[in-house]
């Protein structure tokens, strides 16, 4: 056997990353358990990839939103990335597609029952430095609103497909129809068109599910409306 058939040439310039040997354990694997990379000397079986080389002069990064996060979250926006591997040293990058489709990661995820989209970024200027398969943070540069009402999340119910907030009425709570706009973890900005003006007083739990008879009152205190 000519030797210069054993040599495995890239088709292109890139950074080689070895992959697992799954053949190192006897082909017998089970959860949480590390496999070593492939070195000299290690047998292969016909077809088993052994390394994968990636083109790092333009690199992409995928990353994990809830639900929640989705409607802030479009394409072409701009985000900085910070990684351990080079710690101050920013990196820019910005939205090229998010995912329609919903993933639930309740069981292996940290969001809990709320269901994930991937969304991918390009990094404007790749750095050689950073490998593929690096963690990184990502902080997304959200759209500025400025002049608009907002409410606490919880203040707003469903009722017939409709978003409302409950607001006091003398000594009564009467739904309003509202047109949530933007949304953060704790607060929901509302169009101007809602008719709603600062300092009302809104429900934070559904009045109309009045408690059982007997039932402990809910200790759930009135909000307001803020600018």
């Amino acid at each position: 056997m000519n030797i210069d058939s054993l040599v495995v040439k890239s088709p292109m310039d890139g950074f080689i990353i070895a992959r697992e040997n799954r053949d190192a354990s006897g082909g017998i694997m089970f959860s949480g358990m590390t496999l070593p990379e492939y070195k000299a000397g290690d047998n292969v079986y016909p077809g088993r990839p052994i390394a994968d080389v990636f083109d790092i002069s333009s690199m992409e990064i995928r990353g994990k939103i809830n639900e929640q996060q989705r409607v802030n979250v479009a394409a072409g926006q701009s985000a900085t990335l910070q990684s351990d591997a080079l710690p101050g040293v920013p990196l820019t990058a910005r939205v090229t597609a998010v995912s329609g489709a919903a993933q639930n990661d309740f069981f292996f995820g940290s969001t809990g029952p709320l269901r994930t989209f991937d969304v991918m970024l390009k990094i404007d200027q790749a750095d050689p430095r950073l490998r593929p398969g690096t963690s990184v943070r990502i902080e997304l540069s959200g759209t500025k609103v400025e002049n608009v009402l907002h409410v606490p999340r919880q203040a707003i119910f469903e009722k017939a497909g409709k978003a409302v907030v409950f607001v006091r009425m003398g000594d009564r709570f009467e739904p309003k129809i509202v047109q949530p706009t933007h949304r953060t973890e704790g607060r929901v900005a509302l169009a101007a068109a809602d008719g709603l003006t600062e300092g009302l007083e809104i429900a934070m739990i559904d009045p109309e599910k009045a408690p059982a008879a007997g039932a402990k009152k809910s200790s759930g205190s009135p909000a307001g409306v803020g600018k």
